[in-house]
């Protein structure tokens, strides 16, 4: 067995990984930096979720800090996060791991005349798995089976991890400017994250919450996370759990009038924020009740 991370048990959120041991003067200096994070990021984080995000990297963008200036200029108020977690098991995943895989440090993700966006740390994780830490399971009502395989065990990504932490640089071309971000990516199927990271161990504040991409169809996604929370979690669509995202950029198809409807019964108040391109509501609960998962 991977030894763990020599911290306090269950203290922080990357605590929950074990750091890939590809060669041991990499995985001294990825300990090392996991050790970093884990001082910089926790329960009080303010995150986005992606759910099924692939390999879009669209949100770092929108959401940096030049971007969100800009916007409070054009008198739109959002907070940016500071951590990005994206979770996905979809058709795009083998394509993410053959153009990115274990490519070391400083490679190109995105390319555009406005903006380069490149992963300056890439550190690749495997998820600690069991009761105490991650119980991982695969369930097929919100995955395809062709898609829902377990990473560790599909043998055509052959990768040995199935989640990594990556600092990142944008550079704003026009500006002439650059900033960090960080993103924490998991192979896992989206209410298995939910129910284990958010629901269950209650880790970070989700500020952004993002569908954008769920593709309930030809995607490979039969069950959108719009549909678990704000359908089957309604009516408290497990506020009573901390979950209060303030904004949500959702799939414009059935899951958008979901999400109406769930504005229409009074569980929650939708406000529309004036963008075409992504379309963005920003939340506030109305009710509380306790529907407390343990």
């Amino acid at each position: 067995m991977k030894p763990a991370l020599n911290l306090p048990l269950k203290k922080k959120f990357l605590e929950n990984f074990y750091v890939h041991k590809e060669n041991n003067d990499q995985y001294k200096i990825d300990c090392d930096k996991i050790d970093k994070y884990n001082n910089r990021f926790g329960k009080s984080t303010k995150i986005l979720w992606y759910a099924s995000a692939g390999y879009d990297f669209k949100p770092v963008n929108f959401l940096s800090q030049l971007n969100i200036n800009r916007l409070q200029q054009e008198g739109k108020e959002f907070e940016t996060p500071k951590l990005f977690v994206y979770s996905c098991l979809g058709p795009e995943l083998k394509k993410f791991v053959e153009n990115y895989g274990i490519s070391g440090n400083n490679f190109q993700i995105h390319d555009d005349d406005d903006s380069l966006i490149e992963a300056i740390e890439f550190i690749p994780l495997e998820i600690i798995r069991g009761e105490i830490y991650c119980d991982y399971e695969i369930d097929h009502n919100y995955i395809d089976p062709i898609f829902g395989i377990d990473p560790l065990k599909n043998h055509e990504l052959n990768i040995d991890y199935d989640a990594f932490f990556m600092k990142g640089q944008i550079t704003h071309k026009k500006e002439g400017k650059r900033e960090d971000f960080f993103i924490l990516y998991l192979f896992q199927e989206n209410s298995n994250f939910f129910r284990e990271f958010i629901i269950k161990k209650n880790f970070f504040e989700i500020l952004w919450l993002c569908t954008d991409r769920e593709g309930c169809g030809l995607g490979g996604c039969k069950k959108s996370m719009i549909t678990h929370i704000y359908v089957d979690g309604a009516p408290s669509c497990y506020q009573d759990n901390n979950f209060k995202p303030k904004y949500i950029i959702p799939f414009s198809d059935f899951t958008l009038d979901q999400l109406r409807n769930a504005n229409e019964l009074g569980y929650i108040n939708l406000d529309r924020i004036p963008f075409q391109n992504p379309v963005i509501y920003r939340l506030v609960y109305k009710i509380r009740y306790n529907t407390q998962i343990n």
